[in-house]
């Protein structure tokens, strides 16, 4: 549902970038799937080498707060 992917934006670290498709998640076509995989990609590319040490670390501290939205 849109609101725990927004509740999980919330509390990623930075960067990040939230885009939405109009699609749902068992009707994606071929197309739509390699159009978001190459979205993707091309948004960790921009990033590469890019996030220091500390941001790393803050990134996985915060990774503890998404523990509540694992099944």
């Amino acid at each position: 549902p849109p609101a725990c992917a927004e509740a999980l934006y919330r509390a990623a670290g930075e960067p990040k970038e939230m885009i939405w498709y109009d699609t749902g998640h068992e009707d994606m076509s071929r197309e739509q799937i390699m159009a978001i995989v190459g979205d993707g990609i091309r948004w960790l590319l921009k990033f590469e080498g890019k996030v220091s040490a500390s941001e790393a670390r803050r990134q996985r501290s915060s990774a503890s707060k998404l523990d509540k939205f694992r099944r």
